[in-house]
C-alpha cells in the first residue's frame, strides 16, 4: 500500500534561496571594482576572484537560513499503492522554496545519522557546516568525526602552527601500505586551509578491540617544497573512534566452533539451534501457523549445544519463505507482515518533518495503531474528499481537521477495515478510483493549499507499481510542472522502473533534478532535523501539585486540539545557536508593527535576547486579581472569571498572553480554540486539569484564555464545565477552572464599573506611569526602525492621537501613485479592514490580483512582497496563520484604514472602491481559501454595528452601507452596490433580504417587495426572509397611514381600501412566515411582535375611516368586527376583507398569547447572527416584556368603551370599564386586563421584577376585584383562569397579607375542577405548570391519590410539551426560565418567586448572574434559610421524592443532570418550578451516620 504524506507551511520567499545571495554579493563586488572587465574571459576570471574572496562563513550563514525553510507543518497522508507492499510513499511537502533547490539541499549539505552523527562526503564539505557538529578548539589542529561506518578526519593546513602549511599529498590513514589508496589519502575540502580523509572503520589498516574501539594512524609524510624540508621523518598521530555496546561481539572464531544446522539437515529436535513461533504472550509454542495481514510474528531463537553458557546468541537477519529455503536473502525492514495469503517482510517509513519525529516503521496492522499513537494521526478515505457537495471548503477542512493533526488518505482502502473499503487490484483501483484521487489532488493543489507553498515528496521503498504513477502523473498536472515535486529512493533498482514510468509526463533530465537516489532515509530525517530552529520535543512539561511537573506527550497533546497548551519549558525546543539576530529582530519588529505577539518573543525577552516587553498598569491589576484567587485557601466557587476589556488596538491581547506566559510556570494555562465545540472544549480542559493526577480534587486549576467571545460562548462553557464538576463530585471549595475572558469593547471603562472585583479595563490612554516607559520604548525602538515602520507602537505611545495618524497617511498618499495595482488593492485591504473586524486578504489573493505568476524562474522567486511599493510596506502587516501557516495581510491599524478612506474620499468615494472590489472577478473566484475571503465580502454588506459587541455605535445597517448612503448619489449608490454585491456573491438571498430593508427604509416599496419576493424564491422557508416581507407590507401600510393622517381628513372606505389591502398582506406575510419551522439560532418567532403591531395600526386606522368617526362610530366598529354585522357603506368596497378584519381580533389575541407563552419559557438573548436578519424594532428585541406590556394596553383600548356608548354596543362583546365583575363577560375582563398592561401570563410575571412591591400588588388586586367573588366551575374558562391564580400567586409575592387573597386548597380545587392534563382537550401550558405549582405536596401524605395521578401527569406534559417547543433550538440556546421555588413555608407561602431569591443576595447584577450560573446562590445563609431542602433518592439514574400518598413516588429532573450522582444515595435538593416541569437544583448526597 503506498502512501501520500501532507505538510502545510509558510509561503515561499526570494530570501529562503542562498544562491540568489550569493549572485548578489558577487554583483556588488564586479561593479565596485576600478576597472570593469571589458571582455567575456576578463569578466570571467574576476568571477572566479570574488568567487574565492567570499568568507566561508557567509556562505555557511545563508545555506542555515535556507536549510531551516524545511520547518512546516505536517497535514496530509495518501496511501496510493493498492497492492503487495506497503512501502513507497508520496509525501506533499509544505516549503518555502522548490523542490529542486529542496532535493539539492539535501544533495549538499551536512548528512545526520539516525544517531546523531554528522557525516559527508568530503567533497562536498566546503558547502554546508552544520553549527550543532563539534568544532576545532583552538589548540587542536586535526579533529575526527565518527559514524557508524566511517572514521571522518580534518586536519588543518597549518598543522604545526608554523605558519608553513602542509599538502594534503603528504596526509594519509594507516601503514606505508595505504598510501596509494584513495580513500586512505587527505583531500582538499572547499576551505583550502582544511583537509579531510573519509575511511570506512575497518579499511586502511584498522584495528579493533573488545571495549569497540577503531583506532588508526594518521601519518604526515613531509615533501620536499620550495620552503625547503621542514621535517625529515614521519609523523604519527594516533586516531580512533570508540562505541558503546550493551554486549561484546567478537568476530573471532568461537572455540569450539558454532555450527547450526537447517531443518533439512536435522531431524526435528535433534538440531542445538531452534527457532519457534511463540504465542503474543510470549509464554508458550504458538501452535496456528496462520497469520493475517497486519499480523506480528513473535520468534523465538534459542542455542542449547553444550558451550551455550559461554556465548551469547546474535541474529544477524531473519528471512520468512513460503517453503524452507536456505538461500534466501534478508530483506529490508523490521517488521513482518502478511499480504493476500504471502508473507513478507518491509516498512513503510514515515518523516514528521514538523515535529523532527524519527523515521518510524509501520505496516497496515500493528505498527500503524503504534504510529497513531506517537503522532495522533487521522485516518480518512478518498469518499472523505470527494463525496462533498454543497460543502465549503473551509467546513470541509474543519470536519477532517487537516491542520489540526496528521492526516492519512488511504488511497486505496485498509485491508480488513470493518467499514468495508477494502483494497483491490491496479486494474480495479484505475477504474473506480482513479477519478476519486484526481478530485482529491485537485482540491488539495487548489483550494486547500495555494499554489506553491508545498512540495509534493513521493518515497519510493518497494517495488513500484502504477496507482502511485498516477498519482504523480496528476500533481505534475495540477501543479503545471516538476517545479514543486520531489523523488528519494534508497533503490536505484526501483528508482529506474519509477522514472521509466513517470517520465511519461515528466523529461528524465527534470527527474534528476528533482530525485535522490540512494540515500537511506534516516539519514534525511536527522540532517532535516539538525537544521531545524524548533527541535522535536516528545513531552512537554506541565506544573504539578507542590512545585512538581509532569510530563504531557506530544500525541497526548494533539489530543486535546480544542486548546493551546502553554506548557513550562514552553519554546524551549528553539535552538538559539541558529537563530540569527535578523530572525530575532524580525519577531519584534512584526509584534511592535501589529501584529499578535508569539510566545517566542516572551521566551526570547526571558533569555535577554530582545527587549523586555512593556506591561502594562492592567497587567498589574489583572495579575494582582489572578494571585488573589489563585491563592485562596478555599475557593469561592469552583469556576472563577478575570475579565480584561480592551479598546481596539490598546493592547489588551498581549496583557492577557502576559498573564498566561507568567502563569504557565504556575498552573496549567491554555488558550481556547474557538472553531471548536463547546463540549469539545470542555472535555479537553478537564483532561488538562486532571493529567497525570490521581485525586482530582487536589488538581491545580486550569487557567483558559477565551478571546472576543460572545457572552452565550461564555455561559455556555461555564455551564458545561460546571456539569462535568458536578458529576466528578468535585468539592465546590476546589478551585477547578479559571476563565481569562478578553473582549475588544469601546466602553471598556463602563464593564469595569458594573464588576470592578474581576474586572480590568485597558484604555488607549496612557497612565502617567504608562507614558515614560512607552516615550523611552519608542526611542529604542527608532533607533532600530524607521518611527513609520513601527507606526502601532509610535501610536499608543501617543495616546492614539489622531492628528498624528492624519499626518501619516497624508504624508503616505502623497507619495503613493494611486494608478498602481498595488495601490488599488491597498484601497480594497483598507475598506475591509475597516469595516469588518479581523478581516484580511490572503497573499495568494494579492498574487492573483496582482498578476504575479507562482513560478520559478532560474530559482528566482516572483513573490508577492517585490511587488510591494515603500508607502505599501509601511502600512501593511504580514500576518501569519499559526494552524495552517498561510500568508495574509491587514492594515496595520483599523484607525489607519479609516483615515485612507476617508483621505481618498475626494477621489476615490468608498462606493466606488466597494463597487471596483466587488467586480473584480480575480479575486472573488481565486479558489483558494475563497470561502473565507467571501465571508469578509458578506460581513462588508450586511453585518450591523453593535454596541453590545464592542462597536463604537448602534447602526440599522451594515457601517458601508450607512456611509455610501451619505454620499453623492445617496441611496440610489448604495441600492446599486447592493445589486452588485448579490450577484456577486452568487445571489445571496441574505442580501437579497438586506437589500429589501434599504429599499422600505426609503420608501421604495415596490423594489422592496420584487428583493423579497426574490430572497423567499431562494429561501422559501426561512423566518428571517419570510418575516421580511411583512416587514414590506408593515413599513408600506405604515407610510400610507402617515401619508392619510398628515392629510388630516377621514378617509372614505373606497380610498381605504389599498390601505386595509396592503395591511392584510402584511399581516398574511408574517403568519407565514409565524408556521415556519424555526431555524436554529431562533428561540422567539419574531413574525409575531410584526403582527401586532400592524394589527394594532389597522385597528387605529379603521377607527378613523369616515363611517366609523361619528359619535357612535366606535361602537359600530366593535359590532363590525366582533359580530356579523357589517355597515352599508363598507359592505362592497371592503367585500374582500371582511373574513380577515373579523379575524383581526382573535389573531391579535392569539399573537400575544404565542409572545406570552415564548416568553415564559425562555430567556431572552439574541446571537450575534440573529441581530444582522432581525428586522424588529430595538424594545421588541432587548426588551420584549416591556413591549409586550405596552402593545397589550394598546390592543385593548381599541376594544373599550364608555359607559354613555354602551347602549350600542353588543353586550358580549364590547368592553364597559364600568361595569360590576359580575355583569363582565370573559372578552370584557380579558380586554380590561390588557388594558392595565397585565393581561397574559407573562405581563402577570414581570409586576413580580416591579421594584415598587407595593404598587404591582395594588394593580394585581385590581385585577382580582374584576372575577365574581365567588367562582364556579364553568363561570371562567381555562386561560381566564389560569390568569386569576397565577394573579393570587403574585399577590402573595407582593402583599402577602392582602384581603383579596384565597387559600392554597381553594386554588387547588378550582384547577383541579378545570385543568385537563391528557387528551385532545389538554389544558394550556400555563395552566400545567400552575398544577405543578398549586398540587406539590408540603408533607408526604398531604395528597389523594387523585391529585398525585393529576400531578404527575401534569409534569410529564409539561417535559413533552417543552421538548416539542425547544427541538429546533440548539443547547445553549435552550435558557428556560425557572420562575418559582419551593420554601419551607406553608399555603401559598411555599411558593416563592426568583426575584425574592435575587434581593436576598447583595450583588451587582453580573456577580449574582456568576452565582446562578456557578450554584453559589444555593450556599448563601438567607437562600438556606428561606427555601425548603426536600429529601429524595436516586434510582437507575433517575431522581424521585415521596409521592403524596403511600408508596407513590414523583420523578424530578436535575436542572444539570451532571449534578446527578451516579448510584443508588439519598440526596437532599431545592425544587424549582418552570414551564418544562419541576426541576431539583445543588443535589447533594445524604450521608447517614450510624447509632
Amino acid at each position: 500500500m503506498k502512501a501520500l504524506m501532507l505538510w502545510t507551511g509558510p509561503a515561499r520567499s526570494p530570501d529562503l534561496n542562498p544562491i540568489e545571495h550569493i549572485w548578489d554579493i558577487m554583483s556588488r563586488s564586479i561593479h565596485q571594482r576600478h576597472v570593469a572587465p571589458q571582455t567575456v574571459q576578463e569578466l570571467a576570471d574576476a568571477l572566479v576572484q570574488v568567487w574565492e574572496e567570499i568568507p566561508q562563513e557567509t556562505i555557511r550563514h545563508l545555506i542555515r537560513k535556507h536549510a531551516q525553510a524545511l520547518l512546516s507543518r505536517s497535514t496530509v497522508v495518501m496511501a496510493a499503492h493498492p497492492a503487495a507492499h506497503p512501502a513507497s510513499l508520496a509525501l506533499l511537502i509544505s516549503l518555502a522554496f522548490g523542490a529542486t533547490e529542496a532535493i539539492r539541499a539535501l544533495k549538499e549539505g551536512p548528512m545526520i545519522d539516525a544517531e546523531g552523527r554528522e557525516f559527508k562526503s568530503a567533497t562536498f564539505r566546503a558547502d554546508v557546516e552544520n553549527s550543532s557538529r563539534p568544532q576545532h578548539s583552538e589548540a587542536s589542529t586535526v579533529c575526527v568525526y565518527c559514524t557508524e561506518a566511517f572514521m571522518i578526519i580534518e586536519v588543518k593546513a597549518d598543522l604545526y602552527k608554523n605558519g608553513c602549511p602542509v599538502s594534503p599529498g603528504e596526509l594519509f590513514l594507516g601503514e606505508a601500505e595505504h598510501w596509494q589508496s584513495s580513500q586512505c589519502r587527505a583531500v582538499t575540502a572547499g576551505d583550502s586551509n582544511e583537509y579531510i580523509i573519509e575511511a570506512a572503520l575497518q579499511d586502511c589498516g584498522s584495528t579493533s578491540r573488545k571495549t569497540v574501539i577503531y583506532s588508526n594512524k594518521l601519518i604526515i609524510s613531509p615533501a620536499a617544497g620550495y620552503h625547503g624540508i621542514t621535517r625529515v621523518t614521519n609523523a604519527v598521530v594516533p586516531v580512533s573512534c570508540h562505541y558503546k555496546r550493551t554486549h561484546f561481539v567478537s568476530s573471532g572464531a568461537q572455540q569450539p566452533p558454532l555450527i547450526f544446522s537447517t531443518s533439512a539437515k536435522h531431524p526435528a529436535g535433534n538440531s542445538d539451534f531452534s527457532l519457534k513461533l511463540m504465542t503474543d504472550d510470549w509464554t508458550s509454542e504458538r501452535v496456528s501457523t496462520v497469520f493475517f495481514l497486519g499480523d506480528p510474528l513473535h520468534l523465538k531463537a534459542s542455542y542449547t549445544g553444550a558451550d551455550s553458557g559461554r556465548g551469547r546468541l546474535f541474529i544477524d537477519s531473519c528471512v520468512a519463505t513460503l517453503s524452507p529455503d536456505t538461500t534466501s536473502l534478508r530483506t529490508m525492514g523490521k517488521s513482518c507482515s502478511v499480504y493476500n495469503g504471502k508473507m513478507w517482510m518491509g516498512a513503510m517509513m514515515c518523516v514528521d518533518v514538523v515535529t523532527g519525529g524519527k523515521i518510524c516503521p509501520w505496516t497496515d496492522g500493528q505498527n500503524l495503531i503504534k504510529y497513531k499513537e506517537q503522532k495522533a494521526v487521522k485516518l480518512h478515505f478518498l469518499d472523505n474528499y470527494t463525496s462533498t457537495e454543497g460543502l465549503k471548503t473551509e467546513d470541509l477542512v474543519n470536519s477532517l481537521q487537516l491542520f489540526d493533526r496528521t492526516s492519512w488518505i488511504f488511497c486505496n482502502g485498509r485491508k480488513n477495515f470493518p467499514g468495508g473499503e477494502e483494497t483491490c487490484d491496479e486494474k480495479t483501483w484505475i477504474k473506480t478510483r482513479k477519478k476519486k484521487l484526481k478530485k482529491v489532488v485537485s482540491l488539495i493543489c487548489n483550494d486547500i493549499l495555494p499554489r506553491g507553498s508545498f512540495v509534493v515528496l513521493f518515497l519510493l521503498m518497494s517495488d513500484v507499481e502504477q496507482p502511485l504513477v498516477e498519482t504523480f502523473h496528476e500533481f505534475y498536472a495540477e501543479m503545471n510542472g516538476h517545479d514543486f515535486l520531489a523523488v528519494i529512493s534508497e533503490s536505484k533498482e526501483n528508482y529506474n522502473k519509477w522514472s521509466s514510468l513517470a517520465q511519461v509526463s515528466c523529461h528524465m533530465s527534470s527527474l534528476k533534478e528533482i530525485s535522490i537516489v540512494e540515500m537511506p532515509l534516516s539519514h534525511v530525517d536527522a540532517t532535516v532535523q539538525s537544521i531545524q530552529i524548533i527541535k522535536n520535543q516528545p513531552n512537554r512539561t506541565l506544573p504539578g501539585s507542590n512545585g512538581a511537573v509532569c510530563f504531557l506527550k506530544s500525541a497526548e497533546e494533539a489530543m486535546l486540539d480544542s486548546l493551546e497548551i502553554i506548557s513550562i519549558d514552553q519554546c524551549d525546543e528553539t535552538n538559539l545557536e541558529i537563530m540569527t539576530k535578523e530572525e530575532i529582530k524580525e519577531i519584534e519588529s512584526y509584534f511592535y508593527r501589529g501584529g499578535k505577539i508569539d510566545w517566542i518573543h516572551f521566551w526570547l525577552a526571558d533569555k535577554h535576547k530582545c527587549e523586555a516587553i512593556i506591561q502594562r498598569d492592567a497587567y498589574g491589576e489583572a495579575n494582582t486579581i489572578m494571585e488573589k484567587t489563585v491563592h485562596l485557601t478555599k475557593a469561592m466557587r469552583p469556576i472563577e472569571s478575570v475579565n480584561i476589556y480592551h479598546h481596539p488596538g490598546s493592547g489588551g491581547s498581549t496583557v492577557a498572553r502576559q498573564i498566561l506566559w507568567n502563569c504557565g510556570k504556575k498552573i496549567r494555562c491554555a488558550v481556547v480554540r474557538q472553531s471548536k465545540e463547546i463540549t469539545t472544549v470542555c472535555e479537553h480542559a478537564v483532561r488538562l486539569r486532571e493529567h497525570d493526577k490521581g485525586d482530582k480534587n487536589k488538581c491545580l486549576p486550569v487557567l483558559l484564555l477565551l478571546e472576543d467571545c460572545h457572552a452565550d460562548y461564555i455561559d455556555y462553557l461555564r455551564r458545561e464545565l460546571g456539569n462535568v464538576i458536578a458529576t466528578k463530585k468535585i468539592s465546590s471549595s476546589v478551585l477547578c477552572f479559571i476563565l481569562l475572558i478578553c473582549n475588544r469593547l469601546n466602553n471598556s471603562e463602563k464593564m469595569c464599573r458594573a464588576s470592578p472585583s474581576q474586572t480590568v479595563a485597558v484604555t488607549h490612554k496612557l497612565s502617567n506611569a504608562e507614558k515614560p516607559l512607552f516615550s523611552n520604548k519608542r526611542e529604542q525602538l527608532e533607533r532600530e526602525f524607521d518611527s513609520d515602520f513601527i507606526l502601532t507602537f509610535v501610536l499608543m505611545s501617543k495616546d492614539f492621537e489622531h492628528t498624528y495618524i492624519e499626518d501619516f497617511v497624508k504624508n503616505i498618499l502623497e507619495k503613493t501613485d494611486h494608478s498602481l495595482p498595488i495601490t488599488r488593492l491597498t484601497r480594497f485591504v483598507a475598506l475591509l479592514n475597516y469595516y469588518v473586524r479581523d478581516s484580511y486578504i490572503s497573499v495568494s489573493h494579492c498574487e492573483a490580483s496582482l498578476g504575479i505568476a507562482n513560478y520559478v524562474d532560474k530559482a528566482r522567486y516572483h513573490a508577492f512582497v517585490d511587488h510591494l511599493s515603500e508607502e505599501a510596506k509601511l502600512i501593511f502587516i504580514h500576518l501569519r496563520e499559526g494552524s495552517t501557516h498561510m500568508s495574509s495581510i491587514q492594515i496595520i491599524n483599523s484607525l489607519v484604514a479609516g483615515k485612507i478612506l476617508s483621505q481618498l474620499s475626494a477621489k476615490f468615494p468608498q462606493s466606488d472602491i466597494a463597487m471596483d472590489l466587488i467586480n473584480d472577478k480575480v479575486l472573488l473566484n481565486h479558489r483558494f481559501d475563497r470561502d473565507e475571503f467571501l465571508k469578509f465580502i458578506r460581513a462588508l454588506f450586511i453585518r450591523r454595528s453593535k454596541r453590545s459587541r464592542g462597536d463604537p455605535v448602534d447602526t440599522v445597517f451594515s457601517p458601508l452601507i450607512e456611509h455610501v448612503s451619505t454620499e453623492k448619489g445617496g441611496v440610489q449608490k448604495a441600492v446599486d452596490l447592493m445589486k452588485a454585491a448579490y450577484i456577486a456573491l452568487g445571489k445571496d438571498p441574505y442580501v437579497a433580504q438586506q437589500l429589501a430593508r434599504l429599499l422600505y427604509t426609503n420608501l421604495r416599496f415596490e423594489e422592496a417587495l420584487e428583493w423579497a419576493e426574490e430572497a423567499k424564491s431562494l429561501l422559501p422557508c426561512d423566518t428571517f426572509v419570510l418575516d421580511t416581507l411583512g416587514q414590506v407590507y408593515k413599513k408600506w401600510f405604515y407610510h400610507l397611514y402617515d401619508m392619510d393622517v398628515c392629510m388630516e381628513k377621514e378617509p372614505s372606505p373606497e380610498r381605504a381600501t389599498e390601505i386595509i389591502s396592503i395591511a392584510l398582506k402584511g399581516i398574511s406575510a408574517l403568519r407565514a412566515s409565524e408556521k415556519t419551522p424555526k431555524k436554529e439560532t431562533v428561540s422567539l418567532n419574531s413574525s409575531y411582535y410584526g403582527e401586532v403591531d400592524v394589527g394594532c395600526r389597522l385597528l387605529k386606522f379603521l377607527s378613523g375611516v369616515d363611517v366609523f368617526v361619528n359619535n357612535t362610530g366606535k361602537s359600530e366598529l366593535m359590532d363590525y368586527l366582533l359580530t356579523d354585522y357589517i355597515p352599508a357603506d363598507v359592505k362592497r368596497p371592503w367585500q374582500k376583507f371582511h373574513g380577515q378584519l373579523k379575524g383581526l381580533q382573535k389573531s391579535l389575541s392569539n399573537a400575544l398569547e404565542c409572545i406570552s407563552e415564548d416568553l415564559s419559557y425562555f430567556q431572552t438573548d439574541i446571537s450575534e447572527e440573529d441581530e444582522e436578519l432581525d428586522a424588529r424594532d430595538p424594545e421588541q428585541v432587548y426588551n420584549p416584556r416591556k413591549w409586550l406590556t405596552r402593545k397589550s394596553a394598546v390592543y385593548a383600548g381599541f376594544f373599550c368603551i364608555t359607559p354613555d356608548e354602551s347602549d350600542q354596543a353588543v353586550e358580549s362583546n364590547s368592553t364597559d370599564m364600568a361595569s360590576p365583575p359580575e355583569k363582565l363577560s370573559p372578552f370584557q375582563r380579558q380586554i380590561r386586563t390588557y388594558k392595565l398592561g397585565v393581561g397574559n401570563f407573562t405581563s402577570i410575571l414581570s409586576l413580580l421584577y416591579d421594584k415598587n412591591r407595593q404598587r404591582a400588588g395594588e394593580k394585581l388586586e385590581t385585577i382580582i376585584g374584576m372575577y365574581p367573588e365567588k367562582l364556579t366551575r364553568n363561570c371562567l374558562d381555562q386561560t381566564e383562569l389560569a390568569n386569576f391564580i397565577l394573579c393570587q400567586i403574585a399577590l402573595n409575592c407582593t402583599l402577602p397579607g392582602s384581603s383579596k387573597l384565597m387559600s392554597l386548597e381553594k386554588l387547588q380545587d378550582l384547577s383541579n375542577l378545570r385543568f385537563i392534563t391528557s387528551g385532545k382537550k389538554m389544558s394550556t401550558v400555563s395552566a400545567l405548570f400552575l398544577l405543578s405549582l398549586l398540587l406539590w405536596p408540603e408533607t408526604n401524605n398531604e395528597l389523594s391519590s387523585a391529585d398525585t395521578e393529576i400531578l404527575l401527569s401534569a409534569i410529564d406534559a409539561l417535559q413533552r410539551l417543552c421538548w416539542q417547543k425547544s427541538q429546533h433550538v440548539p443547547q445553549r440556546k435552550r435558557k428556560i426560565m425557572t420562575h418559582f421555588f419551593l420554601a419551607k413555608a406553608k399555603g401559598l407561602n411555599k411558593i416563592v418567586h426568583r426575584s425574592a431569591i435575587d434581593k436576598l443576595v447583595k450583588n451587582t447584577r453580573p456577580e449574582r448572574k456568576l452565582q446562578w450560573l456557578e450554584g453559589k446562590i444555593w450556599k448563601t445563609e438567607e437562600v438556606k434559610q428561606l427555601l425548603e431542602n426536600v429529601e429524595g433518592w436516586t434510582e437507575n439514574g433517575n431522581l424521585f421524592v415521596q409521592g403524596g400518598t403511600r408508596g407513590s413516588k414523583i420523578r424530578v429532573f436535575p436542572r444539570y443532570s451532571a449534578s446527578l450522582p451516579n448510584g443508588n444515595e439519598k440526596v437532599t435538593f431545592y425544587l424549582g418550578f418552570s414551564f418544562d416541569g419541576v426541576f431539583a437544583f445543588d443535589i447533594q448526597c445524604l450521608f447517614l451516620i450510624p447509632q
